[in-house]
């Protein structure tokens, strides 16, 4: 026990002191406690929102990711940076609704696609001109095997006459065959020579219109065909390949043509959201095949940054890019798709 003195006199220093304290605030001009209370406030705001951050962190690694997808949205976008808006959509919050299904990707379409039934095959004189054919194009001979293609489709096709004019109709089993031969066959495996089967499909257009269309939905049947046999527990080099392939060539006929990507086909979006949640496998397969589609958006007119289809995609991918548990080749791949853009 301190004397009575001593402990009054400790009293009374400290209601001196907070007597000084007071008097040297009343006495400082009104800016500078304005200043005084906004960092005040400042500090209050970083400890909130600091305390957000880990909560996420706690929620991302525990695995409960509670709440509404709106809500997810934006507790992830605190944690990856103010400068990160609501429209960047998709890591934090809930499956989209008909996602996942037996452990393989969906898509979020509501119902499977049909069995698929390969196109009939041609007569051998047929497909024997169309491999010869594309075993010897160019850059520069490329016009010119384009319009022997077109003669070829053109004479092995449907026709009907009109008076004293041939109409080309829409060969329809040849145009399928021919799609599920370059994209099964060529676009797959031959990544080097993308931009040229993609100006070969231009040439065709221009006189068979219904050559991209079909060309677009066998690409579609194999990327979704790839997707949903991804197996979360064994990873398949060999498809992860194809994948990237196909997205390179899907973003040269349709990004780099001004061409959209419809939800109804593919949600890019939903699609590395829905890769997130299953685990760094499917992240493996997901992410390089969107950013290989992205790429085709570099040099267009309509998608070039900063369209917002394409700024939307950019910054689900730069969420991906700043979660703790994202591999680095995952990483590597969305750097390498912004150096591009830069």
């Amino acid at each position: 026990m301190l004397p009575n003195h001593i402990a009054n006199a400790d009293i009374l220093v400290k209601q001196l002191v907070a007597a000084a304290n007071q008097k040297l605030l009343i006495g400082q001009p009104h800016h500078q406690l304005q200043n005084q209370q906004q960092h005040a406030l400042h500090l209050q705001q970083q400890q909130h929102q600091h305390h957000q951050q880990q909560q996420l962190l706690h929620r991302l690694t525990t695995g409960h990711l509670g709440g509404t997808y709106q809500s997810g949205l934006q507790i992830a976008n605190i944690a990856v940076g103010s400068s990160m808006t609501s429209a960047s959509g998709a890591i934090g919050g809930q499956l989209p609704t008909g996602g996942i299904l037996g452990g393989a990707l969906q898509l979020t379409c509501p119902t499977p696609d049909p069995p698929y039934k390969p196109p009939e095959q041609p007569e051998e004189i047929v497909s024997d001109r169309v491999y010869f054919l594309f075993n010897n194009v160019t850059k520069a001979n490329a016009k010119e095997k384009s319009n022997e293609l077109i003669s070829l489709l053109e004479e092995h096709g449907a026709t009907k006459s009109s008076g004293s004019t041939s109409v080309v109709s829409e060969p329809s089993h040849l145009l399928s065959w021919f799609a599920h031969y370059l994209v099964s066959k060529r676009v797959v495996m031959e990544h080097t020579f993308h931009e040229l089967f993609s100006t070969i499909v231009d040439y065709v257009q221009d006189r068979i219109p219904e050559i991209r269309l079909k060309v677009m939905d066998e690409l579609m049947r194999n990327i979704k065909s790839l997707l949903r046999n991804i197996r979360i527990d064994k990873d398949d080099a060999s498809a992860r390949s194809a994948l990237k392939n196909l997205g390179s060539f899907l973003g040269m006929i349709s990004l780099a043509r001004n061409k959209p990507l419809l939800h109804d086909e593919i949600n890019l979006k939903d699609l590395l959201f829905e890769a997130y949640h299953k685990g760094p496998v499917p992240q493996r397969h997901v992410v390089p095949f969107v950013a290989k589609v992205l790429r085709g958006a570099v040099d267009s007119i309509v998608f070039a940054l900063p369209n917002p289809y394409t700024m939307a995609i950019i910054r689900v991918l730069r969420e991906l890019y700043a979660m703790p548990e994202v591999t680095n080749c995952i990483r590597f791949e969305v750097n390498y798709l912004y150096i591009i853009f830069c």
